[in-house]
């Protein structure tokens, strides 16, 4: 999208978080079900928009949420102009309500009840389809993030919160601008024994061997240890 409406976004968004002043949202049930990115200003979401190699494209994003299990999942797909190939990227994680009084990575007090603190527990990338025809046996990929031991606990204000529309801001400041998705539910995220299944095996010794395990809150450089990461992350900067 071009800058102008960029800031125009960001201006309708502060408009409804400073008119509406919400407090407690970390707590209300609707905060669970499924929802669809429609906008971010975070380097990572916005590199990967503009800047991914070979043809490829960042596809539609969503986040179940399921507030009362404490679970979540950021599920994207990235798609070739071409229809080379399809890949699927799934983010599973934990999320609990913040203490208050808590400060964020960039000093900002939980005061108003309104901050989710977010554990990820693994990075699933997926090859799925290839010259548009699904594979049988999709190639898969797991990563296991470990938060740095200098870091600050990862944690998301949300801001505004209706039957429809969410806005956060995470850690950094950054913006993003949620739609409620009636297409979706919480049941698209991994059921409970799936989930039990697949975090199981990420614990387990032999993965640790296996698997490529990055760094949350540490040095860029360190993240793109993986060749998954180093092309979403190819040129951005």
């Amino acid at each position: 999208i071009s800058p102008s409406l960029a800031t125009d976004i960001e201006m309708m968004a502060f408009h409804l978080e400073s008119q509406f002043d919400m407090q407690n949202l970390a707590s209300m049930s609707k905060l669970s079900g499924s929802w669809k990115l429609l906008y971010s200003n975070a380097p990572e979401i916005s590199n990967l928009a503009k800047k991914l190699p070979l043809g490829f494209a960042l596809g539609p994003t969503y986040q179940p949420l399921d507030i009362v299990t404490g679970r979540f999942e950021n599920r994207a797909s990235v798609v070739h102009q071409m229809n080379i190939a399809k890949l699927e990227t799934d983010v599973v994680g934990d999320v609990s309500v913040s203490e208050l009084g808590t400060l964020n990575a960039i000093g900002v007090l939980n005061e108003r009840g309104n901050r989710i603190n977010v554990d990820f527990r693994c990075i699933v990338f997926k090859l799925d389809e290839i010259l548009g025809v699904p594979l049988k046996h999709p190639v898969t990929k797991v990563i296991i993030p470990r938060l740095a031991n200098n870091a600050v606990q990862p944690a998301n204000d949300i801001t505004f919160l209706n039957d429809t529309i969410r806005i956060i801001r995470g850690g950094d400041g950054s913006l993003f601008i949620f739609e409620r998705d009636e297409l979706l539910g919480v049941e698209q995220m991994l059921s409970m024994d799936d989930r039990e299944q697949l975090l199981t095996k990420v614990n387990s010794p032999k993965a640790n061997d296996e698997q490529a395990i990055v760094g949350i809150g540490s040095d860029r450089s360190q993240q793109r240890n993986s060749p998954e990461l180093r092309f979403l992350f190819k040129d951005s900067r």
